[in-house]
Formats: C-alpha cells, sequence, structure tokens
C-alpha cells in the first residue's frame, strides 16, 4: 500500500465520522455511552496516525505498534483480563488497567513495540515497572517485574528483552501485569 492509498483511506475514515450515529452503550459501563463527538475524535486521530505513518513508512509503523505478545515463551497462563477483578489483599471489587500474566520467575519481558524509556522504577502497588513510549500517545506498562533492564530515554525494539517476570509490589505469586494506554493527545 503506498502512501497516496494510506491517505485516501484516512479521508474516507473522515467522512464516516461525519455520519449521525445513535449513542452505543457499552454494556460493561452503564453510566457512559460512547457519544458521537468520541468516535469522530477517534477516527481523525486514527486518520492523522495513518497519514503520518505514510510519510515516514510502513516498516516503522508495524514496528510502533504493540502487536506481540510480553512473554515470548509459551510457559505462562493469562489469570486476568482487562476489566473489574476481586482485589487479592482486601477482597473488593476493583478496575484491572491490563492483563495479568502468571509465569515463572525469571521468564524473559519483551517490548511489545519498539519505542523509548520512559520511566521506570519502584510503585508500593505495581513494583518494579518499566513504562515505554512508541509515539502517537501509545504507552505500555510492565509491572512486577523482578529485574528492568535499560534507562530513561534508551531506545528499544520490539522484542528486546527490558525486564524479567517476579513478584514485586501487590501479588500473589509471579505475574506481569501489561497494560496499554492511550494518551489523549497525539
Amino acid at each position: 500500500m503506498d502512501s497516496e492509498e494510506i491517505a485516501s483511506r484516512a479521508g474516507k475514515l473522515r467522512q464516516i465520522a461525519t455520519i449521525s450515529l445513535p449513542k452505543y452503550e457499552n454494556p460493561e459501563e452503564t453510566s457512559e455511552p460512547l457519544s458521537v463527538s468520541f468516535l469522530q475524535s477517534y477516527t481523525d486521530t486514527l486518520a492523522r496516525f495513518l497519514e503520518n505513518c505514510a510519510i515516514r513508512g510502513t516498516k516503522e509503523f508495524w514496528d510502533q505498534l504493540p502487536t506481540i505478545s510480553p512473554l515470548s515463551s509459551g510457559d505462562y497462563l493469562v489469570m486476568v483480563q482487562f476489566g473489574t477483578e476481586i482485589e487479592s489483599f482486601s477482597g473488593t471489587n476493583m478496575r484491572n488497567s491490563g492483563i495479568v500474566f502468571a509465569a515463572p520467575k525469571g521468564t524473559s519481558v519483551r517490548a511489545t513495540a519498539a519505542g523509548t524509556i520512559e520511566e521506570y522504577g519502584f510503585h508500593p502497588q505495581k513494583g518494579h515497572f518499566i513504562k515505554i513510549s512508541h509515539g502517537n500517545g501509545v504507552v505500555t506498562t510492565y509491572s512486577h517485574l523482578d529485574v528492568t533492564m535499560g534507562v530513561r530515554g534508551m531506545a528499544v525494539k520490539k522484542g528486546e528483552t527490558i525486564g524479567r517476570v517476579g513478584e514485586s509490589g501487590w501479588c500473589v505469586g509471579p505475574q506481569l501485569l501489561y497494560e496499554i494506554e492511550k494518551k489523549a493527545s497525539l
């Protein structure tokens, strides 16, 4: 797909966003329906993103999208998916903002997309963590690590080892909490 075709598709996305869409109630979120303005904003953002990628080239585009598993080994189990879960320490319902993988302590954790290490350190609940910015407002966070590899500002490649599964912070065994965040502004 060449840059003209990508730009053409981005223009079509903008046209779709101008169609008056009915409000949609998300079954998991009872109080906040998706609004037309949100959908228009989202499609505008996506169109700008695609136009930007057409200029930079497709390899860089795909490298910056988190499209691989954070654990290379098949020796893991998805314990908790994104959504509501019962918190292990207090027994109360809480919002889980990512996916929790149970894996043997020391399993390699890899960057799911190319980017730059934005932050790393220790948080009382999340334990040792590393946060990577992938451009276009996309950030991934890897928590409960035993070891983090890298320093702030360091460039990482998709698939590069950035840490090891651990038991730091609030957890009940060796695990990885993997989160993808889309920041509001691009």
